[in-house]
């Protein structure tokens, strides 16, 4: 850094990397397998990021690791129906153009896990996606702290990441042990307690005893919305986290949450107005998930549904089978250029993280409302 400023090269790519180290903390760095790069929607970067990514890639810097990207803000393969701005097709265009250039693998998915790169229990990451960092510890075993985007990029450059935080094994020792004595019962109510959890533990590894986690889609909207009100990289789930049980809780402070917690979340987050449309897929769907939105989409009654995916998961899909009504929508997640310009004022969506960023970002009114049936 110089001035506030920064120069474009590998040395400042490596100061990102160091500011990981606290000041006293000897530098070792670990070499990565992937990396995953945040930051690339233009509502979210904006012009700024635009010329940060563009001096990155003028410099002549290019990724030596496998590389993936977040989503952008529109599908780039039908872009005419979705009503977005031509000049903020462009910028988009241009973000994941750079990106490419640089080695970078134009997926614009939220879940590289299930799409691209399929990380290995004990696998080095740089990810920089909140709720695909939590799957990739928690779920898959691998080791990556939740990187900015900045730093993210850094590390697919260098090819290693500073050896600190989940990369360590004592970086994963649980701070928290958290027990639930509700029920769920289906994906809102699993990412109201994955909300809750994060309220609590913010950027600290706990260790989550639950029977209720039952499928995939509970767990990824669980660990989403986790990821969404704290900052903590992974957490540990019995039963599902690989070579991650812990025995001695010495030191470990206890934490029980009830079925009053988790609703709590849902009545906050949760607007009683009527939706004028369904925005689904926060994370992306996996093929499973968009086969079942399908099935379902009779009980969406007679308002649009925007469903939010990968190009990987959709090539799999017969979309021939999507009703007038249903949408979907790759390369995008739901802060959408299509949705900005759509007029709505409020929305429905099954994703506690989705209502989240809806409101705050988008300013929509957000109703919660499962697609799941009820388990009896």
């Amino acid at each position: 850094m110089s001035g506030g400023s920064l120069s474009l090269n590998t040395g400042n790519l490596e100061d990102i990397v160091d500011l990981a180290f606290h000041d006293d903390e000897p530098k070792r760095y670990i070499p990565v397998s992937s990396a995953h790069v945040s930051g690339v929607n233009y509502l979210n970067i904006g012009e700024p990021g635009l010329e940060f990514l563009k001096g990155l890639h003028d410099s002549g810097l290019k990724f030596t690791v496998r590389t993936t990207i977040n989503p952008g803000c529109f599908d780039f393969e039908d872009p005419k129906w979705q009503r977005c701005n031509p000049a903020l097709i462009e910028k988009q265009r241009m973000i994941a153009g750079t990106l490419e250039e640089m080695g970078a693998l134009v997926t614009l998915s939220c879940t590289p896990y299930m799409d691209t790169v399929v990380p290995q229990p004990g696998d080095h990451l740089a990810w920089a996606e909140s709720s695909a960092v939590l799957y990739a510890n928690s779920v898959m075993g691998a080791w990556s702290n939740k990187e900015s985007g900045i730093s993210a990029i850094a590390s697919a450059v260098l090819g290693r990441t500073a050896y600190v935080g989940v990369h360590k094994p004592e970086g994963r020792v649980p701070h928290y042990s958290i027990s639930y004595d509700g029920s769920i019962s289906n994906e809102v109510q699993a990412g109201a307690l994955g909300f809750a959890i994060g309220s609590v533990v913010g950027d600290s590894v706990s260790k989550f005893r639950c029977q209720e986690l039952s499928n995939a889609t509970y767990v990824r909207q669980f660990l989403a919305a986790l990821g969404t009100s704290g900052s903590a990289p992974m957490i540990i789930i019995e039963g599902i986290t690989p070579g991650c049980e812990i025995e001695d809780e010495r030191g470990v402070e206890m934490i029980r949450l009830a079925d009053e917690d988790v609703q709590r979340v849902v009545e906050k987050m949760s607007s009683d107005k009527e939706p004028e449309a369904f925005v689904l897929g926060c994370p992306h769907l996996t093929g499973d998930e968009l086969f079942d939105v399908m099935r379902r989409s009779p009980q969406m009654r007679d308002i649009p549904a925007y469903a939010f995916t990968s190009r990987a998961s959709s090539s799999v899909m017969n979309l021939s089978k999507l009703s007038g009504q249903l949408k979907l929508i790759r390369d995008s997640c739901v802060l959408w250029c299509g949705l900005k310009a759509s007029g709505y004022k409020t929305v429905a969506t099954n994703s506690v993280k989705a209502a989240y960023y809806l409101k705050t970002t988008f300013g929509l009114d957000v109703k919660l409302v499962s697609l799941m049936v009820e388990k009896t």
